[in-house]
């Protein structure tokens, strides 16, 4: 005799909840796959002191013990052995504190500043479960409708025109001469006087105040015509006035505090002899070191002369033109540093008796104010030469005899001087180089 089946069918709604529970549990393992592993946050975690222990619990689960307050001491006061007895220690009684840190719970006696160390965050947790299965794709959403575009906005209203700057004000004007009586009829009248001048225009004035500035400094600007213009500075602070060669210098840190100064500094282009005017003790500089001379100071009165040179150098130059034409050298040269000029010459061979002047001269500023003579610098048996400097800056010289071929021992001609005191630089330099 066959069994009649008498299960019932699942009901749909028995069978909705498994499918959702299956879902919960799909979501539950997927997340605790992908969350962190070994991290716990203390802040999930609760301690407390309890029946003579340290307890925690996580939000949801049961106080559990962590350590007795008894083992903590123990561990901590260890044991004091004398005569083979255990004695304990008196701080058994403190009153013990716990807390929380990062990575610890921790505890301490009340009073003490060190924490102690109990047990790890990372220790309260168990054995991680195995990963659950990943769960199934959950189907594509559809997609958003097209948001509606913005309405363009309105145009700005243009903005006002500027009013135009108005006109100056027109000089007067001249009156017209009368006209002459007519003349009688059939003969020419005669020309009428002519009128008289008119007034002149007055001057133009322009003024500026720019009272945005820390020093509201007013300009004024007249004159009549463009070249007879006067600028005029006033403010509270900038004085007006000024001589030549003198400079607004400061007068405080204040702003615009200034006043007009003697410039005992001048640079410029060129010598100042002659072209600079300065009073006694102003310095001046040469940029492009003209022939030499640097630095000048103005020596006397307070015009454009009176400068004298006090740091300068020529550097060397070749001169065998400055020799007699009956002399040889194998070097002439001169130069100036300062105040002082350097001559040098080393002679080879003269004629006898006077040696006359060279081809050329030295310029003013190397030449000496006084002839110089020099003792007799050689001799070759009886010969003997004496070597003159010129004022006109040539070397001459007077000999016995003749001295050629070169001498063994060539006479040196070496002497220093100081040039004409008139004379402040070489405006020139003679020869070249060297």
């Amino acid at each position: 005799m066959e069994r009649e089946n008498t299960r019932k069918p699942a009901s749909k709604a028995f069978v909705l909840s498994l499918f959702v529970i299956t879902i919960i549990l799909i979501i539950l393992l997927f997340f605790i796959k992908i969350s962190p592993r070994g991290v716990i946050d203390p802040n999930a975690v609760s301690i407390r002191q309890d029946s003579g222990e340290i307890q925690y619990k996580y939000a949801d689960g049961n106080w559990q013990k962590i350590v007795s307050l008894e083992d903590l001491k123990s561990k901590d006061n260890g044991t004091n052995k004398e005569d083979g007895k255990k004695e304990s220690s008196k701080s058994d009684s403190r009153q013990i504190e716990i807390q929380k840190n990062a990575l610890y719970i921790q505890w301490r006696y009340a009073g003490e500043s060190e924490w102690k160390n109990i047990i790890a965050y990372s220790d309260l947790k168990g054995k991680d479960g195995r990963d659950g299965r990943d769960g199934l794709d959950g189907q594509n959403g559809r997609n958003g409708r097209d948001g509606i575009n913005g309405r363009n906005g309105q145009d700005g209203k243009d903005g006002l025109n500027g009013q135009n700057g108005r006109d100056g004000q027109k000089g007067d004007k001249g009156d017209t001469g009368a006209a002459g009586p007519a003349g009688a009829t059939g003969a020419m009248g005669a020309t009428g006087a002519t009128g008289a001048t008119g007034a002149a225009g007055r001057n133009a004035t322009i003024s500026v105040t720019n009272s945005t500035q820390p020093c509201s400094t007013g300009l004024t600007i007249t004159g009549n015509g463009t070249s007879n213009l006067g600028l005029q500075f006033t403010g509270k602070n900038l004085p007006a006035g000024g001589k030549t060669n003198q400079v607004l210098g400061k007068k405080t840190d204040n702003d615009c505090d200034v006043e007009w100064k003697d410039t005992y500094e001048i640079r410029g282009t060129g010598m100042p002899e002659g072209n600079v005017k300065a009073s006694v003790g102003t310095y001046y500089t040469d940029t492009a070191a003209t022939n030499g001379a640097i630095r000048w100071i103005k020596t006397r009165g307070s015009d454009k002369t009176g400068w004298k040179v006090v740091y300068g150098d020529t550097g060397w130059r070749s001169v065998p033109q400055i020799l007699s034409t009956s002399m040889k050298a194998s070097v002439v040269k001169v130069r100036r540093i300062n105040n002082t000029v350097y001559l040098y010459a080393a002679l080879t061979g003269w004629a006898y008796n006077w040696n006359g002047g060279g081809t050329g001269t030295l310029p003013d500023g190397l030449r000496p104010s006084d002839q110089m003579q020099g003792p007799s610098a050689g001799r070759r048996g009886n010969s003997y030469l004496t070597w003159i400097i010129q004022t006109s800056g040539q070397i001459n010289a007077e000999a016995a005899s003749a001295e050629n071929p070169t001498p063994t021992l060539p006479p040196i001609v070496s002497v220093s001087y100081v040039p004409n005191d008139n004379v402040p630089w070489p405006t020139t330099l003679p020869g070249t180089a060297m």
